[in-house]
């Protein structure tokens, strides 16, 4: 019985460190964050009743010039449709994407990166697709590091 026991307390350990391993390299909150934007998209209704315009910044400026900036604005944005909105689902990703962008490094970028205002305004679907996909991108390129960088 007691041989049993120790099994037992060794899986869980196992299950305990390969879990937390996982979890660091996909980064915090990256897969929940791109549900829940998933089922915020997943509601046609909500979407369309949404009467507001948001500052987008494309996906060529996160890729390409300004990622730490561009991903400040999308964060300030959301907290501006949680403010539109009200509706719990956006409260939670607001949340999500205030602690993806607390814990990403903070990277030195260029004085030339644009200010949030001077994006083109989207309607929140086009804003949150985008967002969404800036998301997948980071938590791919999280996944694809050497297990010895940080993720940022």
């Amino acid at each position: 019985m007691l041989s049993g026991q120790k099994t037992d307390l060794i899986l869980a350990v196992l299950l305990l460190f390969f879990s937390a391993t996982n979890m660091k390299r996909a980064g915090p909150y990256s897969r929940e964050t791109i549900l829940t934007l998933k089922y915020i998209l997943d509601k046609p209704q909500e979407m369309e009743s949404l009467e507001c315009s948001l500052y987008t910044p494309t996906l060529d400026e996160y890729t390409q010039k300004c990622p730490m900036s561009t991903f400040s604005c999308y964060v300030n944005e959301v907290k501006v449709l949680v403010s539109e909105t009200g509706r719990s689902p956006i409260k939670r990703l607001a949340e999500q994407l205030i602690q993806l962008n607390s814990t990403s490094k903070q990277q030195k970028e260029s004085d030339a990166c644009p200010c949030c205002e001077s994006y083109s305004e989207q309607p929140p679907k086009v804003f949150l697709s985008t967002l969404r996909i800036i998301l997948e991108k980071k938590n791919t390129a999280v996944q694809q590091k050497p297990r010895g960088t940080r993720n940022g």
